[in-house]
Protein backbone atom coordinates (compact mmCIF):
# COMPACT_ATOMS: atom_id res chain seq x y z
CA UNK A 1 0.00 0.00 0.00
CA UNK A 2 2.91 2.30 0.50
CA UNK A 3 4.58 1.98 -2.48
CA UNK A 4 1.60 2.92 -4.38
CA UNK A 5 0.91 6.09 -2.35
CA UNK A 6 4.47 7.06 -3.24
CA UNK A 7 3.95 6.16 -6.57
CA UNK A 8 1.34 7.91 -6.69
CA UNK A 9 3.10 10.89 -5.30
CA UNK A 10 5.41 10.50 -7.64
CA UNK A 11 3.62 10.73 -10.54
CA UNK A 12 1.62 13.78 -9.55
CA UNK A 13 5.17 15.52 -9.04
CA UNK A 14 6.08 14.66 -12.73
CA UNK A 15 2.57 16.23 -14.13
CA UNK A 16 3.05 19.26 -11.67
CA UNK A 17 6.59 19.61 -12.82
CA UNK A 18 5.12 19.36 -16.49
CA UNK A 19 2.33 21.51 -16.02
CA UNK A 20 4.90 24.02 -14.77
CA UNK A 21 7.22 23.83 -17.42
CA UNK A 22 4.57 23.96 -20.07
CA UNK A 23 3.40 27.42 -18.65
CA UNK A 24 7.05 28.45 -18.37
CA UNK A 25 8.05 27.97 -21.94
CA UNK A 26 4.27 29.94 -22.85
CA UNK A 27 5.19 32.61 -20.93
CA UNK A 28 8.70 32.84 -22.70
CA UNK A 29 7.34 32.31 -25.84
CA UNK A 30 5.26 35.02 -25.25
CA UNK A 31 7.95 37.23 -24.03
CA UNK A 32 9.36 36.66 -27.03
CA UNK A 33 6.72 38.01 -29.58
CA UNK A 34 6.86 41.01 -27.39
CA UNK A 35 10.57 41.55 -27.89
CA UNK A 36 10.22 41.06 -31.12
CA UNK A 37 6.84 43.28 -31.78
CA UNK A 38 8.99 46.17 -29.43
CA UNK A 39 12.20 45.76 -32.39
CA UNK A 40 10.01 46.49 -35.30
CA UNK A 41 8.51 49.52 -33.32
CA UNK A 42 12.02 50.57 -32.15
CA UNK A 43 13.55 50.02 -35.32
CA UNK A 44 10.29 52.36 -37.19
CA UNK A 45 11.19 55.35 -34.45
CA UNK A 46 15.23 54.69 -35.64
CA UNK A 47 16.34 53.52 -32.27
CA UNK A 48 18.39 50.57 -34.26
CA UNK A 49 20.42 50.40 -30.70
CA UNK A 50 17.06 49.27 -29.13
CA UNK A 51 15.74 47.30 -31.82
CA UNK A 52 18.79 45.25 -31.80
CA UNK A 53 19.04 44.79 -28.28
CA UNK A 54 15.03 43.58 -28.20
CA UNK A 55 15.62 41.32 -31.18
CA UNK A 56 18.66 39.64 -28.90
CA UNK A 57 15.89 39.03 -25.77
CA UNK A 58 13.43 37.78 -28.92
CA UNK A 59 16.21 35.04 -29.48
CA UNK A 60 17.14 34.34 -25.80
CA UNK A 61 13.39 33.35 -25.94
CA UNK A 62 13.62 30.74 -28.75
CA UNK A 63 16.82 29.47 -27.42
CA UNK A 64 15.47 28.54 -24.21
CA UNK A 65 12.09 26.95 -25.39
CA UNK A 66 14.36 24.79 -27.57
CA UNK A 67 16.94 23.93 -24.91
CA UNK A 68 13.51 22.87 -22.41
CA UNK A 69 11.76 21.31 -25.54
CA UNK A 70 13.19 17.95 -25.02
CA UNK A 71 12.03 17.55 -21.67
CA UNK A 72 8.48 18.19 -22.80
CA UNK A 73 6.24 14.63 -22.64
CA UNK A 74 3.85 14.27 -25.48
CA UNK A 75 4.66 15.08 -29.30
CA UNK A 76 1.67 17.22 -30.07
CA UNK A 77 2.76 19.52 -27.05
CA UNK A 78 6.08 19.51 -28.45
CA UNK A 79 5.33 20.24 -31.93
CA UNK A 80 2.92 22.93 -31.00
CA UNK A 81 6.17 24.54 -29.04
CA UNK A 82 7.88 24.04 -31.83
CA UNK A 83 5.28 25.75 -34.27
CA UNK A 84 5.43 28.67 -32.28
CA UNK A 85 9.38 28.98 -31.83
CA UNK A 86 9.18 28.66 -35.86
CA UNK A 87 6.59 31.49 -36.35
CA UNK A 88 9.24 34.02 -34.02
CA UNK A 89 11.96 33.21 -35.81
CA UNK A 90 9.77 33.99 -39.09
CA UNK A 91 8.44 37.20 -36.99
CA UNK A 92 12.18 38.13 -37.06
CA UNK A 93 13.44 37.52 -39.63
CA UNK A 94 10.48 40.27 -41.36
Amino acid sequence: MRDARQLEAFRDLIAQSQRQLVAFLEADLELGFTFADLSKTERKLGNIEHAERSREHAIAAITTVRRFLEHVCGSESKNRFAGRVDELERELAD
